[in-house]
């Protein structure tokens, strides 16, 4: 049976779901393909749109109406596609060497016992984990936030964008011009239709690193919580070199519970 209070159990569950925000941030972020397939399916035609307002006698149409309600939904979902891509601040753990190197001093230099230090090292451990869990389940969750938006106002702009094209393609006396045009807009839509399963396909491959289930061993001392040394989780950037540590070491609040 789980122990849920074991410090090695709490220790391997933060472990696991870190992972998962981990996965789950990459995920996210590898959707912005599914968004570029619809960009391209836009951008092929919307030179020719454009050219066909111009040529509208009144501005005041229907067309111009959907045409003007496809670029509101297109400018909508690129901007919570770059708010998607901007790169934020990830969460990661120390390096090991460092809790049973230098924190290990410190607890010792703080009058912790030999016997003892190991448990320190343990809950500041499992404090880190803990902090860098809730920071990138946050980033998550604004990225999240922002790849729904994106694809919503893109599947909007769809609607108006073909209203659009069957004004341009009604307006064409040319028949063969007409033929070829919706053979491209066919194509291509199979096409993006056929990268979207590729891309489907490869997102689903199961986790191989996904670590396995320990049986939690039994913690019989106590730790007192008002001399666990907190050490802030490392944040790193995409477009940086040097990791961030914000904060300085320091110790739990008295009172606060495990």
């Amino acid at each position: 049976m789980n122990d849920f209070e074991n410090v090695d159990y709490q220790i391997e569950l933060n472990q696991k779901r870190l992972d998962e925000e981990y996965s789950r941030y990459n995920q996210i972020i590898s959707r912005i393909g599914y968004i570029m397939l619809f960009y391209t399916v836009y951008a092929a035609y919307l030179i020719q749109l454009i050219q066909y307002l111009i040529s509208v006698s009144s501005i005041i149409s229907w067309y111009s109406f959907f045409f003007l309600s496809f670029i509101l939904s297109l400018a909508l979902s690129i901007y919570n596609s770059i708010k998607l891509l901007i790169p934020v601040e990830i969460a990661y753990n120390e390096m090991p060497k460092i809790f049973y190197t230098v924190l290990r001093e410190d607890y010792i230099r703080q009058g912790i016992a030999e016997n003892e230090v190991n448990l320190y090292l343990k809950e500041s451990y499992k404090i880190q984990l803990e902090k860098s869990v809730e920071h990138n389940f946050t980033v998550n969750n604004k990225k999240s936030n922002h790849n729904y938006r994106s694809i919503i106002y893109c599947l909007f702009g769809l609607f108006p964008y073909i209203i659009c094209i069957a004004f341009k393609i009604s307006s064409d006396k040319d028949p063969i011009q007409k033929v070829e045009l919706v053979k491209s807009i066919i194509t291509d839509s199979l096409i993006k239709q056929q990268n979207l399963i590729k891309l489907k396909m490869a997102n689903e491959q199961p986790n191989q690193n996904a670590p396995t289930n320990q049986p939690p061993r039994n913690e019989p001392a106590k730790v007192d919580p008002s001399k666990v040394i907190v050490r802030q989780p490392v944040m790193i950037k995409e477009n940086t070199n040097l990791p961030t540590n914000k904060g300085n070491s320091n110790h739990l609040p008295k009172g606060t519970k495990k």
